[in-house]
């Protein structure tokens, strides 16, 4: 059985997909907490344990 190492730039291929395919999807999440407007604030306004 052949057990070589992956090279070097395909891991870093590799984590580059997973980045470019995973940031997208946790802005939108963060966005999902914010209110219109305090859109660009940190920590995210929406997000509170008060849900009544």
């Amino acid at each position: 059985m052949h057990s070589e190492r992956a090279p070097f730039f395909l891991k870093l291929a590799d984590w580059g997909g997973v980045v470019f395919l995973h940031f997208p999807i946790m802005i939108i999440a963060a966005y999902a907490f914010n209110t219109e407007d305090a859109a660009f604030s940190f920590p995210p306004q929406g997000l509170t344990l008060r849900w009544c």
